[in-house]
C-alpha cells in the first residue's frame, strides 16, 4: 500500500494519464504502474458511474476529488508545500543562530508557525480525500501526522521554547532532559519525509515530457523505479540520520555540574565573609570568572549576594556582586539560572522561598546548538538529493541504455517484418502498451520467425517414422526430400592435433619434403616439381593421420595415384589457379581437419570425400572470373544458367575422373555411401565461389550464436585443443552441413593464414592472373575489373581489402566457434600490417592515410583479442615442427 502511495502522489509518471495534464496524443488513459513487489495497480481518471440514485452523488465526489487531485499537482500547492516545510524546519534553528530578540520575533514565528500547521493539517486531509484506499494508514500518512504533531515544540504558547528560561535544577533528572531533546528531534522525522514528496525536483526530466520513439518506454520505466527505489532510499535516510541518536537515551551523559557547584561555593564563601573571613567570597567571584573565561558560557550576573547586607540585625560589607555585571542576552531561552539549594545566611533576595541565584549566558552554546540542528537537516536533504541522483544515475547505466537498446532494436524488428507490434490493438484511442508488454509481443513474434527461419526439415524425425509409404513417396519422389539417416559417426578417442601421429607405415614414398614440414602451414608447394606435387597429394590423402581414416580405407594406393595424375592433367597452366594451388589447398584441408579434430564429429567418408574436393575444387580453370564468363557469353556459363559455372565444371570434371575404374577413387563406397560422399563433393566445391561467401559468413555467425556460451566455455579452457563433450556435441555434431561448406573454402582462401613470405608469392600469382584477365577485358572492349588493371592497382591495396574486406569477416567468425584456430587468424593480422608497411614504403602515403589504414589493422587485432573474453591463445606452432625455409626473394 506505500509502495502505490509513493508511486501515486510522487508522480503521475506518464502525465498524459491525468486530465491534469493534458497531452496532444490523445485522451487521458489508465496509469499504469509496476512497483517493485511487482503487483500492477490502475488509477483511473474518473470513476465509473452506476445506476440509481448514487449515480449523480458518486459523479460529483468523483469531480471533488479530481479537482482537489490536480489542485495537489499543481505548481502552486507545490511551492507553497516546499515553503511551509524549509520554513518548519530552518525557521526556529535560523532566530536563534542568528540572535533575534524575543520581542517581535516570538509572536511572528508563533504565528507563522501555527500558520504551517495548519497547512500540513489541510494537507493530510485533502489526501485522504484524494487517495481513500492508499494513502490513510500507510507509512506516509503516519510520518505526516508525526511531523504536523512536532509542530507544537515550534510554537511557544504549546510546547515551544522560545521565550522561556531554563533553570537549573538538581531535581531535574539530566537523562530525561536529553531524551526530551531527543525526542523532538526524533519527532522532525516526520516532518523531514514530506521531502520525498518533492524528490521530483531531483530528477532532471521531471517537468519534460516523456518522448517519442522507441527509446520512451525505457525512460518511463526509468522515471517509475527512479521514484520508487528513491523514496524509499531517502525515508531509510532520514530514519537513519535522525532515528539511530533516539537509541542513546538511555546512556548517561556527562553533565556539566559546574554551575550547581559554584552556586554552592559562592553560598558557602559569602556566608564565611560575613563571620569574618574577609575578601574570602570576593576571591571566590574572581576565580570563578577565570575559571568560565575559556569556556563558551559564562555568569553575566548575581542576585541575591548584596554588598551591604543586614543580617540578624548587624550590618556588613561584602563586596564580590559587582563583579559580575555582564549584558543581558536578546533572548530569554539563552539564560540559564542557577539557585543555590539553600541559604546559609538569610538576607535581602535570599530568604523563605526566594534563593539567591547565578545567571549564565548560554548564547554562544544555544547558537552552536542550533546550528548543529540546521546542519543535521541539510545534511539529509543533500543525502536524499545525493541517493536520487546516484540512483538515477546507476539505473540509466544498468538499465535506460540497455532496454533503449533493447526497444530499438525491437523497432528495427518492426520494420523488417513491416508489422507493428502493437497491431492487435482496437484503433487509435485505445490505452499504449507497457514496455514489458511490447517486449513479450515483439520476442514472440521473433521467436516465431526464427522458429520458421531454423525449421529446414518437413517434418520433425519422429514425424519421419510415423508416416507410411505413400507420404514418404511424396516426400521423397515429388519433393526429392532425402529419409535416409546421414552415415553414423565414429567417436573416436584421438591425440590429432597433439603431435603427427601415424598408426602404420607410410606407404607414399620419395617425397621431396618432410612429413612434418607437409603438416606444418609453412608448406611451400611453389617450391616443388609436378612430380613431388602429386606424391604431396598422395601423402595427404593416404599417408597423413587423416589420410590413414580415410584414403587408405576406400582407395588402392595406385588407384588414388592415377586419379591424381589425372586431376594434375586437368589443370591449366595458370598464374594461380593451377596444380600447386589444389595441392596446397588440399593440404591446408589436412592441417585443418587435424586441427579441429574431425574425427570427434565427421564420419570417415565425409573427410575422405573433403580431401578429395579439395585436389579437385578448381580442376579446368581457365583462368578468368565467373563474372567474365557471364559477361562475355562463354559456353560455361550458358550451360550452367550463370550460376557458379566454373564451379559446376569443377565438380562434374572430378566425377568424370572417377568414370575410369583406373583411377576409380570411390568405387569402394556402397551405394548409399557413394550418394553420400558426392552430395559432401558438390557442396563444398560450389561453396568455393565467393558469390556464397557472406552467406557462408552468415551461417557461421547464426551457428556460433545458437551456442556461444558453449563456444566461449571452449575457447576460455585452459587448453583449448582438448574437447569439451558438450562442445562437441552441440556445436560439433549439431553443424556437420556447415562444415561441408565451411572447411574447403577456408583452405581455398587461406593463403593470409600462412606466414607472411609464402602468402606473398601467392598474391603475385593472383595479381598476374587478373591482370592477364584484365589485358583480355580490354581487347575485347568489355568493363575491366576492379583489381583487373595492372596500372591502376597496386598490391599491397588490394591484399589489405582482400583480408579486411572478405577474409577477415570468415576468419573472425570461424574462430569464434572453432576457438582451436586463432594461431591462424592472429597470422592473418600480422600478415595484414606487414602489409601496410609495405604499402608505406611503396607509396608514400598522406598521415591521414596512414591513420585510416592504421585503423583497419587495429580493428580486426582488436576484434580477434575480444574473441571468447579473451581466450588464451594457443601456441602459434600448434601441429607444426618450426622449420627455417629461405628468406622471401
Amino acid at each position: 500500500q506505500a509502495d502505490a502511495h509513493t508511486a501515486v502522489t510522487l508522480c503521475q509518471v506518464e502525465r498524459w494519464a491525468s486530465p491534469c495534464h493534458a497531452s496532444p496524443r490523445g485522451p487521458p488513459g489508465p496509469l499504469r504502474l509496476r512497483l517493485a513487489s511487482g503487483a500492477t495497480r490502475t488509477a483511473w481518471a474518473s470513476e465509473g458511474s452506476s445506476s440509481g440514485t448514487l449515480a449523480p452523488r458518486r459523479m460529483r465526489l468523483g469531480s471533488i476529488r479530481e479537482a482537489t487531485r490536480c489542485f495537489l499537482q499543481s505548481a502552486l500547492f507545490r511551492t507553497m508545500a516546499i515553503v511551509s516545510l524549509a520554513f518548519a524546519l530552518f525557521g526556529g534553528g535560523l532566530c536563534i543562530v542568528f540572535n533575534l530578540p524575543d520581542d517581535p520575533t516570538n509572536v511572528i514565528m508563533d504565528w507563522l508557525m501555527s500558520l504551517v500547521t495548519v497547512f500540513f493539517v489541510v494537507e493530510i486531509v485533502l489526501r485522504c480525500l484524494v487517495e481513500p484506499t492508499a494513502y490513510p494508514f500507510s507509512a506516509f500518512f503516519f510520518m505526516d501526522i508525526i511531523g504536523t504533531v512536532s509542530m507544537i515544540f515550534e510554537i511557544s504558547y504549546l510546547l515551544g521554547h522560545s521565550g522561556r528560561m531554563d533553570v537549573a535544577d538538581s531535581r531535574v533528572n539530566v537523562v530525561l532532559m536529553r531524551s526530551a531533546r531527543a525526542a523532538r528531534m526524533g519527532a522532525r522525522v516526520g516532518r523531514l519525509s514530506k521531502l520525498v514528496r518533492c524528490m521530483a525536483i531531483f530528477h532532471p526530466h521531471h517537468r519534460t515530457p516523456m518522448p517519442e520513439g522507441p527509446g520512451r518506454h525505457a525512460k518511463v520505466l526509468n522515471y517509475k523505479l527512479m521514484m520508487i527505489l528513491s523514496t524509499k532510499v531517502s525515508l531509510l535516510t532520514v530514519v537513519l540520520v535522525l532515528g539511530v541518536p533516539l537509541l542513546g537515551i538511555g546512556q548517561y551523559p556527562e553533565a556539566d555540574l559546574s554551575m550547581r557547584a559554584w552556586s554552592r561555593r559562592l553560598e558557602a564563601d559569602y556566608a564565611r565573609t560575613y563571620e569574618g573571613m574577609e575578601g574570602l567570597f570576593q576571591q571566590s567571584v574572581s576565580e570563578m570568572l577565570a575559571f568560565y573565561a575559556n569556556v563558551a558560557y559564562f555568569p553575566y550576573r548575581l542576585d541575591g549576594y548584596p554588598e551591604r547586607a543586614t543580617i540578624d540585625g548587624a550590618r556588613a560589607v561584602i563586596p564580590g556582586e559587582d563583579l559580575v555585571q555582564g549584558r543581558m542576552p536578546n533572548r530569554q531561552e539563552n539564560i540559564v539560572k542557577q539557585p543555590v539549594p539553600s541559604c546559609l545566611i538569610e538576607r535581602a533576595g535570599c530568604q523563605g522561598d526566594e534563593h539567591a541565584a547565578l545567571y549564565f549566558d548560554l548564547t554562544a552554546t544555544k547558537q552552536y546548538d542550533a546550528a548543529m540542528d540546521l546542519v543535521v537537516i541539510v545534511f539529509v536533504v543533500m543525502a536524499m538529493a545525493l541517493e536520487a541522483w546516484d540512483l538515477n544515475h546507476t539505473l540509466h547505466l544498468l538499465l535506460v541504455k540497455p532496454v533503449e537498446k533493447m526497444m530499438e532494436t525491437v523497432a528495427m524488428m518492426q520494420n523488417v517484418v513491416h508489422e507493428a507490434v502493437d497491431d492487435d490493438r482496437d484503433g487509435p484511442g485505445a490505452s499504449p502498451r507497457a514496455e514489458t508488454d511490447v517486449v513479450e509481443h515483439a520476442l514472440k513474434r521473433l521467436s516465431r520467425l526464427i522458429q520458421v527461419f531454423m525449421d529446414d526439415d518437413i517434418l520433425s524425425s519422429k514425424e519421419m517414422v510415423d508416416i507410411d509409404n505413400e507420404s514418404r513417396g511424396v516426400i521423397v519422389e515429388i519433393m526429392q526430400r532425402e529419409l535416409i539417416a546421414p552415415p553414423v559417426v565414429r567417436r573416436q578417442p584421438t591425440t590429432m592435433g597433439k603431435t603427427s601421429v601415424w598408426a602404420q607405415e607410410g606407404m607414399v614414398i620419395g617425397l621431396a619434403v618432410e612429413r612434418e614440414v607437409i603438416d606444418s602451414w609453412e608448406l611451400d608447394v611453389l617450391n616443388l616439381l609436378p612430380g613431388d606435387l602429386e606424391r604431396v597429394a598422395c601423402y595427404v590423402i593416404y599417408d597423413s593421420d587423416v589420410g590413414q581414416s580415410t584414403g587408405r580405407n576406400w582407395a588402392k594406393l595406385d588407384t588414388l595415384q592415377g586419379f591424381v595424375a589425372a586431376a594434375r592433367a586437368g589443370y591449366l597452366d595458370n598464374p594461380y589457379h593451377c596444380f600447386a594451388h589444389a595441392c596446397d589447398t588440399l593440404a591446408g584441408l589436412g592441417r585443418l581437419l587435424r586441427q579441429v579434430q574431425w574425427s570427434c564429429f565427421l564420419a570417415d567418408v565425409d573427410a575422405y570425400a573433403l580431401l578429395l574436393s579439395a585436389l579437385c575444387h578448381d580442376l579446368g580453370h581457365p583462368g578468368k572470373t565467373n563474372p567474365f564468363l557471364v559477361e562475355t557469353g562463354d559456353e560455361l556459363a550458358l550451360r550452367y544458367n550463370d550460376r557458379s559455372p566454373l564451379e559446376n565444371m569443377h565438380c562434374a570434371k572430378l566425377f568424370e575422373l572417377c568414370k575410369d575404374p583406373s583411377r576409380d577413387v570411390l568405387q569402394s563406397l556402397s551405394k548409399e555411401a557413394y550418394k553420400h560422399a558426392r552430395g559432401v563433393c558438390i557442396t563444398s566445391i560450389l561453396h568455393t565461389d565467393n558469390a556464397q561467401h557472406f552467406d557462408m559468413v552468415k551461417d557461421v555467425k547464426k551457428a556460433f550464436e545458437v551456442a556461444s556460451t558453449t563456444c566461449n566455455a571452449q575457447g576460455q579452457a585452459l587448453d583449448p585443443e582438448s574437447l569439451v563433450d558438450l562442445y562437441v556435441d552441440e556445436v560439433l555434431c549439431k553443424n556437420i552441413p556447415l562444415w561441408h561448406k565451411l572447411f574447403l573454402h577456408f583452405a581455398d582462401i587461406s593463403n593470409p593464414l600462412k606466414p607472411f613470405w609464402i602468402y606473398m608469392l601467392w598474391a603475385t600469382r593472383v595479381s598476374d592472373e587478373f591482370f592477364a584477365q584484365g589485358d583480355e577485358e580490354k581487347r575485347l572492349g568489355i568493363p575491366v575489373g576492379m583489381l583487373n588493371d595492372r596500372v591502376k592497382v597496386s598490391r599491397p591495396n588490394s591484399e589489405h581489402g582482400f583480408i579486411t574486406f572478405l577474409v577477415a569477416p570468415l576468419v573472425t567468425n570461424t574462430v569464434s566457434i572453432l576457438p582451436v584456430l586463432k594461431p591462424l587468424a592472429c597470422q592473418m593480422a600480422n600478415n595484414l600490417e606487414s602489409w601496410r608497411n609495405l604499402w608505406v614504403q611503396q607509396a608514400n602515403p598522406s598521415l591521414e592515410e596512414i591513420k585510416k589504414r592504421d585503423t583497419d589493422v587495429q580493428k580486426v587485432k582488436q576484434l580477434l583479442e575480444n574473441l571468447h573474453g579473451g581466450m588464451r591463445t594457443p601456441s602459434a606452432t600448434t601441429h607444426t615442427t618450426t622449420h627455417t625455409h629461405r628468406t622471401n626473394p
